[in-house]
């Protein structure tokens, strides 16, 4: 959602509500006084993600009722999770949790009723300013006017993995001016028994099938990549320093087989491929056409790195075939990776370049890679960019122009998958 935001006017002024939702974070605040604010009104900035003098802190949720802020000792950094956060507020105490824990604080916090100035209740900037933008992505977005509830009216704990999750049709009062919004998609209509309809203020606001019953692989934004720069929910990342870094998937995977689509952006010198985790990390190393995605050390140690890089299939600096396609600014490359058996294929805007066979067969694999151990996606390249489609439908905040087929039925990519192949997601891992 970044530089995206939702806003209404209220018609009353609450003082006893509570906001619940499901974020994804985009950017990690790693700078001092930043913010991204999640939920606002009027001066105050209901509830947000904070980055204060000290690092210690970033991205913690934090409040500001227009003169005092306060922030939560609780930090939010997984850039991989869907994480439920939920404010109530009575008699001017706020109180938050996230996954259904309640948060601590320094010192009680307050935030006091809210207004009805025009178009002043937002979800996901800063109403005041109009800044602030949260960069991540929502679900599941809910008002309650009149009533502070717990976490356990919209959540609870899978007795099975002990994980939080997703009530999804929570037994609530909205009162007059609750809403219900973001429900399965990118609907701004209010889905709770009111007519509290949100209007786009500035951005586009995009669907995406990453949900919280369904977390997709994104980019981790976490790896040390000094000049990356993630967007669009951290299925775009961009290096502008001409450096090879490497950006790496959210997500890693020792067996099954998977299908992801990415998109060229800028620069040259691209590299598109799997990464051995236990032995490829952080860096890009280059030497002549040859190239290592995220080589630790100088050595090759035991694991694979296999990469179609600029214009060759390259396994662990040793070309497998050359002169093959130099891939150039919009194309778009399929990846069809096959942990259960070893094997990886790459496809050229819609076509399988696999052997020299433009036929998907199982025997016409580019290359093969060792079985047994956990991989994940991984790009490079020279002042340039990757815009993955995961399996949201989109290549950043452009849809894909027709959906191709998907026996799994688990995400919407350009082209046909691959049979047996399926998105790199939670339940993509599981099936």
């Amino acid at each position: 959602m970044a530089n995206t935001y939702l806003k209404r006017t209220l018609s009353g002024t609450p003082s006893v509500y509570t906001f619940s939702a499901w974020i994804k974070l985009g950017h990690i605040i790693n700078g001092n006084n930043q913010y991204q604010s999640i939920f606002s009104n009027g001066a105050q900035q209901l509830l947000g993600l904070y980055g204060g003098g000290d690092t210690a802190n970033h991205n913690a949720l934090y409040h500001y009722n227009g003169s005092s802020i306060w922030y939560t000792n609780n930090l939010l950094r997984d850039p991989c999770a869907w994480y439920h956060v939920l404010l109530k507020v009575s008699s001017g105490t706020a109180t938050t949790y996230i996954n259904g824990v309640q948060t601590s604080y320094a010192s009680s916090a307050s935030l006091g009723a809210l207004v009805t100035t025009a178009d002043k209740l937002t979800v996901g900037c800063y109403a005041a300013n109009t800044d602030s933008f949260f960069t991540g992505s929502m679900s599941h977005v809910h008002f309650c006017d009149g009533t502070a509830y717990n976490p356990t009216d919209f959540g609870s704990t899978d007795s099975t993995t002990g994980e939080w999750k997703i009530n999804t049709s929570p037994n609530v009062n909205y009162g007059t001016d609750g809403f219900f919004i973001l429900k399965d998609g990118n609907s701004v209509t209010d889905q709770s028994p009111n007519t509290n309809h949100f209007t786009v203020g500035g951005g586009t606001l995009t669907k995406t099938e990453d949900n919280p019953s369904n977390v997709f692989c994104n980019f981790n934004n976490l790896t040390p990549v000094p000049s990356a720069s993630y967007s669009n929910g951290n299925t775009k990342a961009v290096d502008g320093a001409g450096a090879h870094k490497a950006f790496y998937g959210t997500l890693g995977f020792s067996s099954g087989k998977y299908y992801w689509e990415a998109k060229a952006v800028g620069g040259s010198k691209y590299t598109i491929g799997l990464s051995d985790v236990e032995n490829y990390i952080y860096y890009t190393q280059v030497s002549n056409t040859n190239v290592i995605i995220g080589e630790s050390s100088n050595s090759y140690n035991s694991g694979d790195a296999i990469g179609w890089y600029y214009n060759d299939i390259n396994k662990n600096g040793s070309n497998i075939a050359s002169g093959i396609h130099t891939i150039v600014t919009n194309d778009i490359i399929m990846v069809a990776a096959d942990a259960d058996n070893g094997k990886i294929y790459y496809g050229l805007n819609g076509t399988w370049r696999v052997a020299n066979s433009t036929t998907f067969n199982a025997a016409n694999n580019d290359t093969t890679f060792t079985t047994a151990k956990t991989y994940t996606p991984a790009f490079s390249g020279e002042n340039c960019g990757w815009e993955v489609n995961w399996g949201n439908g989109y290549f950043g905040t452009s849809a894909v122009s027709s959906a191709g087929t998907n026996a799994s039925n688990i995400g919407i990519f350009e082209y046909d998958v691959p049979s047996g192949f399926t998105a790199l997601s939670t339940k993509g891992l599981n099936e």
